[in-house]
C-alpha cells in the first residue's frame, strides 16, 4: 500500500494538533490531506518550515466541496477523465459512445467508511460516497455507476459513469457533477 509522508521538504502541517499526509511541498504551494471524516466545522491549520516560524490560518471545513481535476488547454478546462483502460481521455483520444469513464475529484463528502489517511487503497464498496452524486452534462443529468475512492491514488475521489446518448457524439460536453446542493467546476469532455 503506498502511502504519504508526514512530512517533506522540512514542512509538516497540522490541523487541532494532527499531523497531516502530504501530498506536494514547493516554496509557493502545499499540498495536504484533510481527513475525509472531518466535521464541518472551522479548523486552525499550521504549517512548520524547519527553522522558520510557524504559520496558521482559520479556515472552514464544509461536508460537501465538490472540485473536478482538469488540465487548461489553449485557455479551455479539459477535465481528467480515464478510458476503461486508464488512459487519459484527451482530444486525440476521445470518449467513445457506450463507453464507461471516469472523472477525478476531490472534496465531494464523506465516504461510508473512511479510508485510511494518507494511503493508496483499492476501490470498495465500503469506501464509496456516503452522499449521491449525480453528473450534470447540460440540461442532462447522469447517474454514476460507482462514486467512491479512486483506486491506487490518496485523497482523489473517482465518479465513473456510461457515455449515454445524452451527450453529443463529436464534441466537447461541458460536465460538472452535483453533491447535495453543492455544484463542481466545469470541465470539458471530447467526445467521438
Amino acid at each position: 500500500m503506498k502511502a504519504l509522508k508526514h512530512t517533506l521538504a522540512d514542512v509538516t502541517v497540522m490541523i487541532s494538533g494532527k499531523l497531516l499526509p502530504l501530498v506536494f511541498v514547493s516554496p509557493d504551494q502545499i499540498n495536504a490531506q484533510l481527513p475525509s471524516d472531518l466535521p464541518e466545522g472551522v479548523y486552525t491549520l499550521t504549517v512548520h518550515c524547519a527553522g522558520k516560524p510557524d504559520v496558521s490560518a482559520e479556515f472552514t471545513v464544509a461536508r460537501n466541496a465538490p472540485g473536478l481535476f482538469n488540465k487548461l488547454v489553449d485557455g479551455r478546462a479539459f477535465g481528467l477523465f480515464l478510458h476503461e483502460n486508464s488512459d487519459p481521455i484527451t482530444a486525440d483520444s476521445p470518449a467513445k459512445r457506450d463507453e464507461t469513464v471516469t472523472l477525478l475529484g476531490t472534496g465531494l463528502g464523506p465516504f461510508l467508511q473512511a479510508p485510511p489517511e494518507g494511503f493508496a487503497v483499492a476501490e470498495s464498496a465500503a469506501f464509496a460516497l456516503a452522499d449521491a452524486v449525480t453528473i450534470v452534462a447540460g440540461d442532462n443529468s447522469i447517474d454514476p455507476i460507482y462514486a467512491g475512492v479512486a483506486a491506487g491514488r490518496v485523497g482523489v475521489t473517482a465518479v465513473r459513469f456510461k457515455v449515454g446518448d445524452s451527450l453529443p457524439a463529436g464534441s466537447t460536453a461541458e460536465i460538472k457533477v452535483r453533491v447535495r446542493d453543492r455544484e463542481s467546476n466545469s470541465v470539458l469532455l471530447p467526445l467521438e
